[in-house]
């Protein structure tokens, strides 16, 4: 094979493993996308206690929790990460791939969006932060 006939065969294979890390793509019993256009994408997300989402990526996102709930979010290199969730709930979250376990007792209920946008910009204003942190807690605490 010479590098003309590899470079389109290279492309389309990383082209794949790209796509293959899109939640819609490898958890479509759990990712349900019911907004999509160049800048943001919106995906419900329903997993039954016990259940476990494939590993897959996600550009700078914010979750909503619809439901209460307990997941172990499971990161490469990192010890995994334990989060409960109550109904209102709002985390910012940079762009990484992880994959994570419902723990609770109960179905839970995601609302994902992400931001194509902000696929390389960091949260680096203090302000900005104060803001995601104040708006992460439900209201009444």
């Amino acid at each position: 094979m010479n590098m003309k006939s590899i470079l389109p065969l290279t492309v389309l294979l990383l082209a794949l493993v790209a796509q293959a890390q899109d939640p819609a793509v490898v958890a479509p019993d759990f990712y349900k996308c019911t907004f999509e256009n160049e800048h943001a994408r919106l995906c419900e997300v329903s997993f039954k206690p016990g259940a476990t989402i494939p590993s897959h990526s996600h550009p700078q996102h914010l979750v909503y929790a619809v439901t209460s709930g307990k997941i172990r979010i499971f990161k490469a290199n990192a010890e995994p990460t334990d989060v409960e969730l109550v109904p209102g709930q709002v985390l910012w979250i940079p762009a990484e791939t992880h994959h994570g376990t419902n723990t609770g007792d109960a179905e839970l209920k995601l609302l994902v969006v992400e931001f194509r946008d902000l696929k390389d910009a960091a949260m680096d204003k203090a302000e900005d932060k104060a803001k995601a942190d104040t708006e992460s807690k439900p209201s009444g605490q």
